[in-house]
C-alpha cells in the first residue's frame, strides 16, 4: 500500500512538472479561461496581479458579476465573436477594473484544457497601456510633425506608413529588420510591388478596408523572409487622417503564437487520448502528431530496459521516404554519453551527430547514420527511479533544437506513458468487471427468478433494475410464491448496500423468508423469527426493509406486514381512490424491542396493488425535487386511467401497461433512466 501511494504521488509530481497551468503561471501575460456561460474556470497568476483579485474571488464568477456591463461593451464584441464563431480574434479593451489602462485580448477557442472538458475560450490579456499611449503619441507625431521619424526609430515595434496608392512613405528601423532590409530601402516602394504575394491575401483585404472605410483593423499574419525562420506578426492598421493613407504598427508575436499552438496541440492530443482504449493507439497517435507538429523526419516511442541494454521501439512516425526503425536497438551503440544522460533522466539534443564529439563519440556516429538520424532529440522518462520509456525525434539534416521543442517533447512523453499505463489498468479492470458481470448474470437468475404472471386470482407484472449496471445485481428484489391453499405471498424488499455483496444477502433473506412463512402461522411471527435468526446468526451486514403480504384468494383479503418499506398503494376500482399500506413494524436486521405486527385489507376484483422500493420515491433531477410517495401514487392513477380509456378488460395487459407507464413517468421525472441513483423494484398486482 505504501509503495502504491508513493508511486501515485510521483506520477502526480511528474505530471505537474509539465502541467500547462505551471507553464502559464510563469507567463507575464494574464491568461483566463471561460466556459460557454462566460464563467471563469481558470486564471493564471498574472491575472491576479492584473485585476487585483485572487483566484478564489474570480473562479466561478461571470465577467458581468465582477465588472457589471463590461461584457456588453462594444469593445468586448470581438471576444464574444470568438466564442460564438469559434475563431481567433484580437481586440483592444479598456480595463474594467482600473481606469486609464488598456488591455490587448487575444481570444483562442478551446475544447479541452488540462483535465477539463470545456467548450470555451482561452484569452491572453496583455497590458498595452504604455504601448497605446506611445501609439497615440506616434499618430499625433506622424500626423502633425516631421520630427516623429526619429522617435519611431527608437521604439521596439515596427512602424510603417503608406499613402493612398500604397507607396511606403515611412518605415522605422524595426520595420526594416523584419524584412531583412534597411528601412530607407523600403521608402518609395509600392507595397504590392515589394511584396507581390500579399495580393489576394487577407493582408490586402484588411488594408484596403482600412483605406476605404477609414476604420482601424487588427490582424495576425505569418511573415516569410528568405534566409530566416518565419515570424508571426500582429498588425494594427489605422487611417492617416492628415495624408489620407494608413499607419501600420507591427509586433513580433512569434514566441506567443508558438506557445498558443503548443497549448492547442497538447489539448487536442489529450482529448483524443481520453477516447482511446488501446495502448498502441495512444502511442501511435502521440508519435504521429508530434512528428508532424515538429516537422520531423521521424518520431519514435521506445520502452527502455537498462539491464538488457535495449530500446524497444513499438511505434514510430516516418515522413514520406523515411524508413521505420521499429524493433530492438542496443542503447550503448549510441554512446556512453546518451546512456549516462538517460540514467539521470535528462534529455539529449544533438544538432549534428557528425560534429558533436562530446555527445556523440566518433565510434557511435555510424549507429546514428545507420538510421538516418543526423540530428536528434531524445527525451527519457524516469518513473520510481527507473527509466521506463523515451521519445526520440529525428532529422535527416542538421537542425538546431529549440528549448520550447524539447520541453514539448518532455510533456508528450510523460503524458503518453501515464496514459498508456492508465489504459492498461482500465483494460485489466474491464476484464475483472466482465468476469463479475458474468457471475452477476447467473446470480441474478438464482436470487430474483422470473415471477409468475398469474396465480390464485392475481395477475402480476414486475420490474427490477440495479443501480450498478456493470454488475446488474443489487439489494432490491421482488418475490411471489404459493404459501398454502388459495394463499399467495407477495414480497418487495430492499437490502442496504449495492452490487454483489448486497445481492448475496438478498438470496439469504429471500430463502429464509420463504421457510418462515411456511413454518409459522401468522405473518408477523414469520418476519419476527426471520429477524431473530438474521441477527443471532450474523447473516446480514446492515439492514433490510420488507413488505410481505399474504393474499387469501377465497376471502379476498391481504394480510401484510410492512417492515420499514415504502407504503404499498391500493387503487380501488369502485371509488378510484388510492389507499396507503404504511409501515407497521420495524426494519429487519437491527435489534429492536418494537413488535412486528400485521394489518389486513380487503381487495375486490379490479383493484390494483403496487409495491415498490425507495428508488422510486427518491427519483428526481436533484435532492429538492424527489418524486415521493404521492408522486408514485399519481403515476399509478394516470396509468390505470390510461388502461380504462383504452377500454381493455384483459387484466394481464392492464398489469403490464400500468407497470410500463409508472416506469416511464419515473424515468421522465428523474431525467432519464441513467439518472436514477438507486436500485429499483416494482410489483404491480391486479385482482381478478
Amino acid at each position: 500500500m505504501c509503495n502504491s501511494s508513493q508511486d501515485g504521488q510521483e506520477e502526480s509530481n511528474l505530471g505537474n512538472q509539465r502541467d500547462l497551468s505551471f507553464i502559464l503561471d510563469s507567463d507575464i501575460d494574464a491568461v483566463t479561461l471561460y466556459d460557454a456561460t462566460w464563467r471563469f474556470v481558470y486564471v493564471n497568476a498574472a491575472t491576479e496581479r492584473m485585476t487585483g483579485l485572487n483566484r478564489d474571488e474570480i473562479l466561478g464568477k461571470t465577467i458581468d458579476e465582477l465588472w457589471p456591463g463590461a461584457d456588453s461593451s462594444p469593445s468586448f464584441q470581438p471576444i464574444r465573436d470568438a466564442m460564438v464563431e469559434r475563431k481567433i480574434t484580437i481586440s483592444r479593451i479598456p480595463s474594467a477594473s482600473r481606469t486609464g489602462e488598456w488591455r490587448e485580448a487575444r481570444a483562442v477557442p478551446v475544447e479541452r484544457f488540462e483535465n477539463l472538458d470545456v467548450d470555451g475560450l482561452l484569452v491572453y490579456w496583455r497590458d498595452i497601456t504604455e504601448t497605446k499611449r506611445l501609439e497615440d503619441e506616434r499618430r499625433q507625431a506622424v500626423d502633425y510633425a516631421l520630427t516623429a521619424a526619429s522617435a519611431l526609430d527608437a521604439v521596439q515595434d515596427a512602424f510603417m506608413t503608406v499613402d493612398q496608392n500604397y507607396v511606403i512613405t515611412y518605415a522605422n528601423a524595426e520595420a526594416g529588420r523584419i524584412n531583412l532590409k534597411r528601412a530607407t530601402d523600403l521608402v518609395g516602394k509600392r507595397m504590392w510591388d515589394e511584396w507581390p504575394r500579399l495580393l489576394g491575401s487577407s493582408v490586402e483585404e484588411n488594408l484596403r478596408a482600412v483605406m476605404n472605410e477609414r476604420e482601424p483593423r487588427a490582424y495576425v499574419r505569418r511573415w516569410q523572409a528568405e534566409g530566416r525562420d518565419d515570424v508571426w506578426l500582429e498588425v494594427n492598421a489605422y487611417p492617416d487622417d492628415v495624408n489620407g493613407g494608413i499607419h501600420m504598427v507591427y509586433r513580433d508575436i512569434t514566441s506567443r503564437h508558438n506557445q498558443e499552438e503548443r497549448v492547442q496541440f497538447l489539448s487536442m492530443l489529450a482529448d483524443r487520448a481520453s477516447q482511446m482504449t488501446d495502448p498502441d493507439d495512444v502511442i501511435e497517435d502521440a508519435v504521429t502528431s508530434l512528428g508532424i507538429f515538429l516537422k520531423a523526419a521521424r518520431c519514435a516511442y521506445a520502452d527502455i530496459d537498462f539491464v538488457a541494454d535495449t530500446s524497444t521501439i513499438h511505434k514510430d512516425y516516418c515522413a514520406p521516404g523515411v524508413s521505420s526503425i521499429k524493433g530492438v536497438l542496443r542503447l550503448r551503440d549510441f554512446g556512453e554519453y546518451l546512456v549516462g544522460e538517460f540514467s539521470a533522466g535528462r534529455p539529449v539534443a544533438v544538432a549534428d551527430v557528425r560534429a558533436d564529439d562530446v555527445r556523440v563519440p566518433p565510434g557511435s556516429v555510424g549507429a546514428y547514420e545507420a538510421i538516418n538520424a543526423i540530428a536528434h532529440v531524445t527525451v527519457p522518462l524516469v518513473h520510481s527511479a527507473r527509466l521506463v520509456s523515451a521519445i526520440a525525434v529525428h532529422s535527416l539534416t542538421p537542425r538546431q533544437w529549440q528549448a520550447e521543442e524539447i520541453e514539448l517533447i518532455q510533456t508528450v512523453v510523460e503524458r503518453t506513458w501515464f496514459t498508456v499505463e492508465l489504459v492498461r489498468k482500465n483494460r485489466a479492470l474491464l476484464a475483472v468487471q466482465q468476469r463479475d458481470h458474468n457471475i452477476a448474470e447467473q446470480l441474478q437468475k438464482a436470487i430474483v427468478p422470473e415471477l409468475p404472471t398469474q396465480v390464485n386470482g392475481l395477475v402480476l407484472s414486475s420490474f427490477y433494475r440495479a443501480a450498478l449496471q456493470e454488475a446488474e445485481v443489487g439489494g432490491d428484489f421482488t418475490d411471489c410464491f404459493g404459501s398454502g391453499e388459495n394463499m399467495t405471498t407477495l414480497v418487495v424488499g430492499d437490502v442496504s448496500g449495492k452490487g454483489l455483496r448486497a445481492a448475496s444477502q438478498v438470496a439469504a433473506i429471500r430463502n429464509m423468508l420463504r421457510f418462515a412463512i411456511y413454518a409459522y402461522d401468522g405473518i408477523s411471527d414469520a418476519v419476527s423469527q426471520l429477524n431473530n435468526v438474521l441477527i443471532e446468526q450474523n447473516y446480514i451486514d446492515g439492514f433490510a426493509t420488507l413488505f410481505v403480504g399474504c393474499f387469501d384468494a377465497a376471502a379476498r383479503v391481504l394480510t401484510y406486514s410492512n417492515c420499514g418499506q415504502e407504503p404499498g398503494l391500493v387503487w380501488r376500482r369502485a371509488s378510484g381512490e388510492i389507499e396507503q399500506l404504511v409501515p407497521n413494524g420495524p426494519i429487519i436486521g437491527v435489534p429492536t424491542l418494537d413488535p412486528f405486527t400485521s394489518g389486513m385489507v380487503a381487495l375486490e376484483g379490479g383493484d390494483v396493488l403496487a409495491l415498490f422500493t425507495d428508488g422510486f420515491t427518491e427519483a428526481g433531477p436533484n435532492r429538492r425535487e424527489l418524486l415521493g410517495v404521492e408522486g408514485v401514487a399519481e403515476l399509478l392513477r394516470e396509468a390505470i386511467s390510461q388502461c380504462r380509456t383504452k377500454g381493455t378488460n384483459d387484466s394481464s395487459t392492464d398489469a403490464d401497461t400500468i407497470l410500463r407507464h409508472v416506469l416511464a413517468g419515473v424515468e421522465q421525472h428523474a431525467g432519464g433512466i441513467e439518472a436514477l441513483r438507486d436500485d429499483i423494484a416494482l410489483l404491480i398486482t391486479v385482482v381478478l
